[in-house]
């Protein structure tokens, strides 16, 4: 069974990731197959999974350093385009999220464990605010984007390279190589669909070694 300690982590963990993405936000893809195709050769991978068109589309992600090392800095590079406003009426971003870690014999969905509560939200808005209570939105996206990091999210193209993220030093170990796929809905219909690949410590499957 998880440890209080462990859950905490989990959860605070996803937030970090759904705040950092949404964060930085501000024609169906060939991009899947690529995907697939390479997530043996890289650590760190990302593809747009929306089965036809949707008003988010990520054209560039990057996080570095591969593995993500916790105690370190983490930056981010993100490239996307939103082609209609989100989270303007009643804050009605939804959030499903599926979180596999690797293994020598495939893929074990960590949301079966941790429970559902910490990979479906219905309000992403709220979360945000909660978030940036007491943080200060970097100067250039409030300039760039005229956003202050939280709902509503205005369409368009965003650019924002080097966003920094210091990651505190845990109290246990968390490693292996995991699939985060992050689905956002607002009204039933479907905002855009991502898929990240990354390694946190070590990127050999849980139970190599």
């Amino acid at each position: 069974m998880c440890s209080v300690d462990a859950m905490a982590f989990v959860k605070s963990f996803i937030v970090c990731i759904l705040s950092f993405f949404v964060i930085d936000l501000f024609e169906v893809s060939s991009q899947w197959n690529v995907f697939k195709e390479s997530m043996n050769e890289k650590n760190f991978n990302y593809s747009n999974c929306n089965s036809s068109a949707v008003p988010l589309y990520v054209k560039y992600l990057h996080i570095s350093p591969d593995p993500i090392m916790f105690g370190n800095e983490v930056k981010i590079d993100l490239n996307m385009t939103l082609d209609e406003d989100a989270g303007i009426d009643n804050n009605s971003i939804e959030v499903d999220l599926s979180l596999r870690l690797k293994t020598k014999t495939g893929y074990t969905e960590l949301c079966q464990i941790i429970g559902e509560s910490y990979c479906h939200y219905n309000d992403l808005c709220s979360i945000l605010k909660d978030f940036m209570t007491g943080k200060k939105c970097p100067e250039d996206i409030r300039k760039k984007f005229n956003n202050t990091c939280a709902c509503p999210f205005n369409k368009g193209p965003y650019n924002i390279q080097g966003i920094k993220v210091n990651l505190t030093q845990l109290s246990f170990e968390v490693r292996g190589t995991f699939v985060l796929t992050v689905n956002l809905h607002e009204k039933g219909k479907i905002l855009g669909c991502v898929e990240i690949q990354f390694c946190i410590t070590d990127c050999n499957p849980l139970g190599y070694r």
